[in-house]
Order: structure tokens, then sequence, then C-alpha cells
């Protein structure tokens, strides 16, 4: 079996003062550091995230790809895939929108079994991946399955969760905002059937909006998606900023307004019977 992870890196500040090793560190020495909001500095941040997924006893063919951080973060990348090992490191050569660069590495392994997506902000500190594939195995329907976070968007209570939650799959709430189910794409794992009969990811925003659509996405070929059992990952937060200025790599306010369009169109050709696979791949794909 293979499973292929993708984590994309940005970021327009320079490097800072390293607090932890370009070595790999250990998931306790990682989960050690979490208890101290200095750690979140970039690139160990990175770095924390990559070694916990290394750690994982699953086997993951894990590829970093950085859309034109700073030359400082960059060569610190480099160091530490270097030194730690055990993941590919791609350095694309300009600023790009993180679903390009996913689409460029789904294209690159359409081999695999399943695909994830984790945020260059979400630390493993379990074997979640096992458990989502036992998830996938007992239900043929499954697209998509989100593992719980630690803290999160409080209108998603549901994926919210200190710790392991041993109950059935739980259904994904409806978000009044997005005028959808939605679960906070903050990891994500993909049954790699779906992402092949879209041909890829969505694209046409550029970082935020996307998880609105893919519960529509799952259920117009006959799919689902939901928040996994048994499925728990630590989610670093209060740290970014989602287009609260015009100049948020995000993109979040120049692009909403687009968003809000394209939801209301979708929901009105849900109404009538008229939303399926290709009306979606015209609308959410470049």
């Amino acid at each position: 079996m293979k499973i292929v992870c993708y984590v994309p890196t940005y970021s327009q500040t320079e490097a800072e003062v390293l607090t932890r090793p370009y070595t790999r560190l250990s998931t306790a020495e990682i989960m050690d550091r979490t208890n101290d909001i200095k750690n979140r500095s970039k690139p160990g941040m990175y770095f924390d995230v990559i070694d916990s997924i290394i750690n994982n006893p699953t086997k993951v063919d894990l590829i970093v790809s950085d859309g034109r951080s700073t030359d400082s973060i960059r060569d610190a990348l480099l160091l530490h895939q270097r030194q730690s090992g055990g993941y590919e490191l791609k350095l694309y050569p300009e600023k790009m929108s993180q679903w390009l660069l996913f689409n460029d590495i789904y294209n690159e392994h359409k081999d695999a079994d399943y695909f994830i997506y984790n945020s260059s902000d979400v630390i493993w500190h379990m074997d979640w991946v096992v458990e989502a594939i036992k998830e996938f195995e007992k239900n043929p329907r499954l697209q998509i399955l989100f593992p719980c976070v630690n803290k999160g968007d409080p209108n998603l209570p549901c994926q919210i969760a200190k710790g392991v939650r041993d109950l059935d799959p739980i259904l994904p709430p409806y978000q009044d905002a997005a005028k959808a189910r939605v679960l906070n794409a903050y990891a994500m794992i993909f049954k790699m059937d779906f992402l092949h009969q879209y041909g890829g990811y969505p694209n046409v925003y550029r970082n935020c909006f996307t998880e609105s659509f893919l519960a529509y996405m799952c259920q117009a070929i006959g799919g689902e998606m939901r928040v996994m059992p048994r499925g728990h990952v630590f989610h670093w937060s209060e740290g970014d900023k989602w287009g609260q200025e015009v100049a948020s790599p995000y993109y979040y306010n120049e692009e909403k307004f687009a968003f809000q369009s394209m939801i209301n169109e979708l929901l009105m050709c849900k109404a009538m019977n008229m939303m399926n696979k290709d009306y979606l791949k015209k609308k959410l794909y470049k």
C-alpha cells in the first residue's frame, strides 16, 4: 500500500533563531516543545511537523513543498532535510497556491492508494493514519476523512477534541458562513480514487474556501466525507492571520466575494438536481 503525504511550507519572514537541532527529534520531544509558544517560530515549527510525520510507524511517503519562502527559510529546510532525512523536499521557484502544489505532487504519485494533506502546523502524535485506513476499508463510500484537532474553528465543534474520541464517525456540521458541510483542512486523508475522478484537488481559490465544496464533491460521486474516530492531531493555532489585510498570503478578503457567489450558484443547481461531477469540475478547476 502506498500512502503519500503532502506538506506545504511558505513564509514571508526570515528564519528565526533556532530553538531545536536540525537532526530529527522524537515525538515526545516535539510535544514537549508545544508547551512554549516561542517554539512556534519558523523554521523550527516546520521541522517539528516534518519529524512527527517521519516518526509515524505507518509508512508514508512524505513530500514537503515550499512555494517560495525567504532564502533563509529555504536554506534551513535544506539543512534539515539533509540531517534529518526521510522525506523529499521540493523548492518551487515562485510563490504558488498550495493547491497547485498539491496537484503537482498528486500528478507525480497517481499510483498511490491514499493521499494526505497536512498543514505545516499540524503535528502527528499518534498513528492516526492506520485508523483511517480501517475506516476506508469498512465503508467503500468513504472518500475523505478528517482527524480531530486540539484547536480550531469553534463553529466546527465536532472536529475539536482534547484527545482521541473513540466514537462512530461523525458527520461534519453545517457551517452558516460557508453554507455547506465543512471540516477545516488542517489534516485530511483522501482515497486516491476520489482525486482521480476529479483530476486532483480544486484549485480555483488560492488557499481558502475549497474545503467548503468537498462534501458536495463527495455527494456527486455517491460518496461521503466524515470526521474519523480514534484520530487526533495537534494543531498549532493563534498565529496566522487569515486575510485581515489586503496583502495577506491567504487571499481571504480578495476571494471571499467570488466564493459567496459560487456557493450560492451551486446550491441553486443542487436544488434543481443539476449539480454533478462535470458541473463541479467546470466550476472548481482552472
